[in-house]
């Protein structure tokens, strides 16, 4: 990272195209992430947290502005196999 770039930070799942094949796409990285999932199966509707959800980084190089996508993969639920999608992992705060 550069002092003095923005990065801009968006989700890639409203895009038609994949951002790699963006101009300027320079990085991508796979990593892991604390989640939470939710089964899309109403007679199942299971939550859960996991610290193995797997996200993907695709970051650009910098000019005056930098553009990160980044994406969160889907689970199956363990209970019934539907798929389920991610939702932001709100944590408690030390605080609460």
């Amino acid at each position: 990272m550069n002092p003095g770039i923005r990065y801009h930070l968006f989700p890639e799942y409203g895009l038609n195209f994949d951002p790699k094949f963006l101009p300027g796409c320079a990085f991508v990285k796979l990593d892991n992430a604390k989640a939470q999932f939710k089964c899309q199966n109403p007679f199942c509707a299971r939550l859960w947290t996991t610290m193995r959800a797997r996200i993907s980084f695709k970051i650009s190089v910098p000019g005056e502005y930098g553009y990160v996508y980044f994406k969160i993969y889907e689970q199956n639920c363990k209970i019934c196999g539907e798929i389920a999608d991610s939702l932001w992992y709100m944590g408690k705060f030390d605080n609460e």
